[in-house]
């Protein structure tokens, strides 16, 4: 390659960097279904005592024919799974509710998550649930959502841990807040 060809390549990179993320879609020749590549960055919030983790651009790349719904049974198990099984999921579309839940990871940045209570040590002060990334403003923390969107992965406190990429978040009725399986 020659070095403007380097050049290129190098700014490219370079750029990619510095904006922190890209959105990209694509198909494969064998199958319907996009594969998702997300990536999340941190924006400034409005208070400006912050930042808040979110995704670059809104994606339209839902499969609702194959949506996998997290439901109230084996709530702690599916989003286990998610967990314990990532590549797994990556780039499927899911559907799950609970209530807006907020946190600060060791960069100091705002995180989301849609969770319910668990048992935990002393009855149920545990949490299950899965991380949100969302290009538009995000409901106050308690709130119970409805979230769709696609599975990819983010660094929070200095792991790769499964996120939804949201397509669509609702406010709706609240469901069962407390699940043990």
């Amino acid at each position: 390659m020659n070095k403007k060809g380097m050049f290129v390549v190098c700014s490219i990179i370079v750029l990619a960097i510095i904006v922190g993320g890209i959105v990209i879609n694509h198909k494969t020749e064998n199958s319907n279904m996009n594969h998702v590549t997300l990536f999340s960055v941190s924006a400034p919030n409005e208070s400006g005592d912050g930042k808040i983790r979110k995704t670059l651009q809104a994606f339209a790349a839902i499969d609702e024919k194959n949506m996998i719904e997290i439901k109230e049974k084996y709530f702690i198990q599916s989003t286990n799974d998610v967990f314990l099984n990532i590549n797994d999921y990556i780039g499927k579309s899911i559907k799950m509710q609970g209530w807006v839940y907020t946190y600060k990871d060791n960069n100091g940045d705002i995180c989301y998550a849609v969770v319910r209570n668990t048992p935990g040590c002393c009855g149920s002060d545990g949490l299950a649930g899965l991380d949100i990334r969302y290009a538009g403003e995000y409901p106050e923390e308690g709130v119970w959502v409805e979230v769709t969107g696609i599975v990819g992965t983010d660094n929070v406190f200095d792991k790769v841990t499964p996120a939804i990429y949201v397509y669509n978040i609702e406010v709706t009725e609240m469901g069962q807040s407390f699940v043990t399986n």
